[in-house]
Parts: C-alpha cells; structure tokens; sequence
C-alpha cells in the first residue's frame, strides 16, 4: 500500500480527484501487534480548512447506503475507468487476472465511516486491511 499511494501521488490524473493527498505521507511501521500505517500531514492551507469545515458540516446526516452508492461511483469512475488499479474490472469484483499469483477475485469491500477528512479515512482503510490480513 505505501508504495501504491506514492505511485497514486504521482499520478497528475488520479491526483486531481484526490487533491487533499497532496499534503498526506504514508509509512509503515512493522513491530508490535501488526503492520502500523503513519499518515504525516502539511498543515492545511486557509482554503483546505473552510473546505473541512463545510464537509464536516455534513457529516451527521451522511447515509451509509448513499455513502456506498457515491464510493462505487468513485470506484467505477477512478479505479476502473482511470485503471488506478488493473485489477478492478468494476465496483463489485476486484482481483481479475491475479489467479495465476493464486489470487481469486473477489467482492470490493466497502467500509462506512463518517468522516469526510482524508486521514480519518485512511485510518478506516488501513484498519480493514489489518482485519484481512488476520484472517
């Protein structure tokens, strides 16, 4: 994941849908429990914080059925038609193509958790990959 998100980063394309990754790093530290993933932030400019707070705003009457019907809009539209991911055909199956490194494809998971701020969503992120890898 880390290397994907610096390849994400450098990505113009993908960065313009993305544009509060810009001041976002990502490391992992492995020792411990588990893998755990460090989200370093650049302080927010004056326009990001007005954006946070209008978002956050919004936060308390985000559906979860409407949050998964925008973030498969997301998916199909960033993942899938700007081939973020070669593996991700559409917003239900990932993995295609991967048999052969005996991976089977599988459903795209969708987490819902409220906030709107990018670390807050990685952090949701990064806690759904540690619950797979346990398993």
């Amino acid at each position: 994941f880390i290397e994907d998100f610096s390849v994400l980063k450098m990505q113009q394309r993908l960065m313009e849908h993305l544009p509060e990754f810009e001041r976002l790093s990502v490391s992992l530290l492995n020792k411990g429990v588990g893998p755990a993933l460090v989200i370093e932030s650049e302080p927010r400019s004056d326009e990001e914080v007005a954006k946070k707070v209008e978002r956050a705003a919004i936060e308390e009457v985000i559906d979860e059925a409407r949050a998964e019907v925008a973030l498969k809009s997301f998916v199909n539209r960033l993942v899938v038609g700007e081939e973020a991911c070669p593996f991700t055909k559409n917003s239900d199956i990932a993995g295609i193509g991967l048999e052969k490194r005996g991976i089977k494809a599988g459903p795209v998971g969708y987490r819902f958790g409220k906030s709107s701020d990018a670390c807050a969503a990685l952090a949701v992120f990064w806690s759904s990959i540690c619950e797979l890898m346990a398993n």
